[in-house]
């Protein structure tokens, strides 16, 4: 078994810092991978972990937990720990994770390396799937400017992560399916892009989105 695809969930947070890859028994029982493996990880970009076997209960359901480090290195999502960052003119689509399955900024229960601050500028996020498509810890800040959020499968477009009660984001001349408070927002009109289910999310002469600073 050389190839194997797994849902990416969030790690528990006794692991997280720890380079681990926590995995569905099934998966190594099939594979007949031992707890000492190191194993290769692939979706946009390559990583290394150590394997760990998750809890009983995850028995047959083909996932993969691995922290927000883990998720930067491999491209699955975006995951910030730290810093200021600028997303600039950039798709991010068919990403899976509960707590930021296209952002996570900080770690679900509670691991804080320092503030974070993120802006997202003429950007696209859609079709990722989770509880939340873009996750912010406390001391985290995030400014969307002229981007498009559409088609996310989650429960929340953007929220707090578990643990934390403030949502410190602002949004201006964008596009959100989700209600957000802000100047020039367009809420829950199809952006009309060229050709989705091909991966053209450019849009059309006639969206919405034209002429409204998006």
């Amino acid at each position: 078994m050389s190839e194997i695809v797994l849902k990416i969930e969030e790690i528990p947070q006794q692991h997280v810092g720890r380079g681990r890859a926590i995995i569905d028994p099934k998966i190594i029982e099939d594979a007949k991978w031992s707890t000492v493996q190191i194993l290769e990880l692939t979706y946009n970009k390559k990583s290394h972990v150590k394997l760990w076997p998750a809890s009983p209960e995850k028995y047959g359901t083909g996932i993969i937990q691995i922290d927000g480090i883990a998720r930067q290195n491999i491209g699955a999502g975006i995951g910030a720990l730290s810093g200021n960052i600028q997303i600039k003119r950039s798709l991010i689509e068919d990403n899976y994770g509960d707590y930021g399955s296209a952002i996570s900024m900080g770690e679900p229960l509670g691991l804080i390396l320092a503030n974070i601050n993120m802006s997202i500028v003429n950007s696209t996020i859609v079709n990722n799937s989770g509880m939340i498509t873009v996750a912010l810890i406390n001391s985290a800040t995030l400014d969307i400017i002229n981007s498009i959020f559409w088609d996310n499968n989650s429960d929340y477009e953007l929220s707090n992560m578990p643990n934390n009660n403030e949502l410190n984001v602002e949004g201006s001349y964008s596009l959100f399916e989700d209600e957000l408070s802000g100047i020039g927002n367009i809420i829950n009109i199809d952006p009309l892009f060229i050709n989705s289910e091909n991966g053209d999310y450019n849009i059309q002469s006639d969206s919405p989105c034209i002429d409204s600073g998006i």
